[in-house]
């Protein structure tokens, strides 16, 4: 789980969901600053830990 700056003025958070058909699969959300991706990273950390199916769902 990580948040970086793509280019200026575009963060990005992910989360890895594990393995899911063979797959890697990771959940990524985009905010304009660096809090807001954490934010929202944490987000879908918390629904991950509910056991919420993140691979099921798009965010938007």
């Amino acid at each position: 789980m990580y948040a970086y700056e793509f280019k200026p003025g575009l963060w990005v958070g992910s989360v890895d969901l594990g393995w899911i058909g063979g797959k890697r699969r990771r959940k990524v959300v985009y905010a304009p600053t660096e809090a807001e991706a954490i934010s929202k990273r944490d987000d879908l950390r918390r629904a991950l830990q509910l056991e919420v199916n993140l691979a099921a769902r798009r965010a938007r």
